[in-house]
């Protein structure tokens, strides 16, 4: 997947936040999507790094293993033993790392859907999940996914987010994701044309 991380983490953080929302201001509630929509495309943060150490491949890199997000899961749920604010305070604490952690997830499925993650990385470099064989020499990257059969599930992930979020009071949600999706768009574009 390279589009639609951001709208697969904002349909998958939706239902935990629709069930802890009531325990919540509405800035903590914000804060809330801003973690699981971020977290769903973090893990590809580290495409600028491979662009410029011209890898192959981010998948293997340990921003896509389950370690790093483990560790900030740990921490980040410590800090509600810590706080004793009542706005971002212990129940805040509580939530958020769950939501943080429901969000990288969800790359994770998609990634391992559309050509595999590192998921053990950086003690392991074994790739799981499936194969794109889209990259061919001489060939745009862009082109060929664009053409290939995982734009289906791009497309059928817009859709889904679409209709989950088709409400007015879904505006939060709503323009996390798209700003995400149009830097992936753009990033893509560029790192594709610049590859070729």
């Amino acid at each position: 997947m390279y589009f639609t991380h951001s709208l697969a983490g904002a349909i998958a953080v939706k239902p935990i936040i629709e069930k802890v929302e009531k325990n919540f201001t509405e800035k903590e509630k914000v804060v809330l999507w801003f973690i699981g929509i971020t977290a769903s495309v973090l893990p590809d943060f580290d495409l600028l790094y491979m662009f410029l150490s011209k890898s192959e491949s981010h998948r293997y890199f340990a921003t896509h293993g389950i370690a790093l997000y483990l560790i900030i899961f740990v921490v980040t749920y410590l800090l509600r033993f810590i706080q004793e604010k009542k706005e971002f305070g212990r129940k805040f604490f509580k939530v958020a790392p769950f939501i943080f952690l429901a969000g990288v997830l969800t790359h994770f499925i998609l990634d391992a859907l559309v050509g595999g993650i590192a998921f053990f990385s950086p003690f392991s470099h074994r790739i799981i999940g499936f194969d794109m064989n889209i990259r061919k020499e001489g060939v745009n990257w862009l082109s060929e996914y664009l053409k290939s059969k995982y734009m289906y599930l791009e497309f059928l992930v817009t859709s889904i987010f679409l209709y989950v979020f088709k409400e007015k009071k879904s505006i939060v949600p709503r323009i996390f994701s798209l700003f995400y999706f149009i830097v992936a768009l753009v990033s893509f574009i560029l790192i594709s044309t610049l590859m070729s």
